[in-house]
């Protein structure tokens, strides 16, 4: 979307005439196509990143805030309900929270999924049940108001069936087809739920006005496989789930304070399996058989009846709602030398916005919306999904202890402060959303 306003939402629906075709990485082509990236060095210069106070100059724009969960909840969605209700607060948009949303009939829908996965060994998630999809909208449509300009959606469970004369837009980080066979929870889908899935996804992008995607990698789908219009698609990606930030001074202090002869790694996941919890593992053991002292710090759950080895240390689920609990984190992310985050699947990954945060380099698999975040060489390195520890093993010991480590760790900063923040992400959603009201 550069300079052209979406002016009516009949133009967000499928252009047959138009090729689905995307390009496989960002850039030019995915700019094209109407697909902006945020961070784009096409993009103007990112707005000062404290939190503004003062926005006498904006006209406020009085929203209706859809989330299906609780948006006071800073656990619900890993803290994006909340945050983006701050970031559009901070933008003038003036927001009357419709969720959480009740699930009807969410206990029937248990039995059936429960069925499906005992009866048929199929996974038939509820959330793609057109029911529960249909009350939500009721329960929109009711609490929506005349003084209402815009609905704002946090993804697009909510709005499949919704009818109202407001623009919708939504806030996303995929599509219902990246999705599936991606995430172990939507693999081996019953045929109900993945003709469920899709219809759904289809509504839901054919009544929007605005597409938000935070990653390119969604807004690719979005447009190949729902026929998406690109003019109704942008890329913005999420910020970091954590307040506060170093300035220039703090950033080299704490980079120079890392340990140079000891290595420290931290994994954060509570998805074991999924965030490429074992790896991870294997990396530290890799890198202390190699001669590299290695501690790693796991922060989330331990696999079950299996003793961690002694460079492992656990601690368990940690509370980024309580102050301990952000304090603890923060401490963590200032002391590693590396976030590791080797995921099989990941539609995002906000954590890596956070090491970028504290200057903190990320090693990540190069899968889903991850290459939206880490730029090769300036806040990360990316690997093959199929790459195993050695690999890592060997980028670490190259970077360890030397001019180029502190370098990719100042530069990790400079890449939260230029697009990895929450204020630039809110500044671009209001400027994208004075297109549609």
């Amino acid at each position: 979307m550069h300079g052209r306003a979406v002016l009516d939402r009949r133009e967000c629906r499928a252009r047959p005439e138009r090729s689905a075709d995307v390009a496989p990485n960002p850039g030019q082509a995915d700019r094209e196509k109407g697909v902006d990236y945020v961070g784009s060095k096409t993009n103007r210069p990112a707005p000062h990143l404290a939190y503004a106070s003062s926005q006498t100059a904006m006209r406020p724009i009085r929203t209706a805030y859809v989330t299906t969960q609780d948006p006071s909840d800073i656990r619900s969605w890993s803290g994006l309900d909340y945050y983006i209700a701050k970031t559009l607060s901070s933008q003038a948009f003036e927001l009357d929270p419709l969720g959480p949303l009740e699930t009807k009939y969410e206990s029937l829908f248990k039995i059936k999924e429960a069925a499906f996965r005992v009866g048929l060994r199929r996974h038939h998630p509820r959330d793609r049940e057109p029911t529960i999809a249909k009350h939500y909208a009721r329960q929109i449509m009711t609490k929506l108001r005349s003084d209402h300009k815009l609905a704002f959606a946090v993804g697009t469970l909510a709005i499949p069936y919704l009818e109202c004369t407001q623009p919708i837009a939504f806030w996303s980080d995929a599509t219902w087809a990246t999705m599936v066979d991606f995430y172990p929870v939507y693999s081996n889908l019953s045929a109900q739920s993945l003709e469920n899935g899709h219809a759904l996804e289809q509504a839901a992008l054919a009544k929007s006005s605005l597409a938000i995607y935070s990653s390119e990698w969604a807004a690719r789908s979005a447009i190949a496989d729902y026929g998406l219009d690109p003019e109704c698609v942008a890329v913005v990606p999420f910020g970091a789930n954590m307040d506060g930030q170093l300035s220039d001074r703090e950033a080299a202090d704490v980079v120079a304070r890392r340990d140079k002869r000891s290595c420290r790694l931290l994994f954060i996941g509570a998805e074991w399996e999924r965030k490429g919890g074992p790896l991870a593992i294997e990396l530290a053991r890799e890198l202390n058989e190699a001669g590299l002292a290695t501690q790693i710090d796991v922060v989330g759950p331990w696999p079950a009846r299996t003793n961690p080895p002694p460079f492992v240390r656990p601690f368990g689920f940690v509370d980024k709602s309580s102050p301990d609990g952000q304090a603890l984190l923060r401490r963590l992310l200032l002391e590693a030398h590396f976030l590791v985050l080797p995921s099989r699947a990941e539609a995002y990954g906000v954590v890596l916005c956070e090491a970028a945060a504290h200057a903190v380099p990320v090693l990540a698999t190069n899968v889903g919306g991850i290459p939206t975040i880490v730029r090769e060489g300036v806040n990360g390195k990316l690997f093959d999904r199929d790459a195993g520890a050695e690999c890592y093993a060997e980028f670490v010991r190259g970077v360890f202890g030397t001019a180029a480590y502190r370098s990719l760790a100042l530069s990790s900063l400079g890449e939260y402060r230029s697009r990895l923040n929450w204020n630039v992400a809110g500044a671009r959603v209001r400027e994208l959303v004075e297109g549609v009201v």
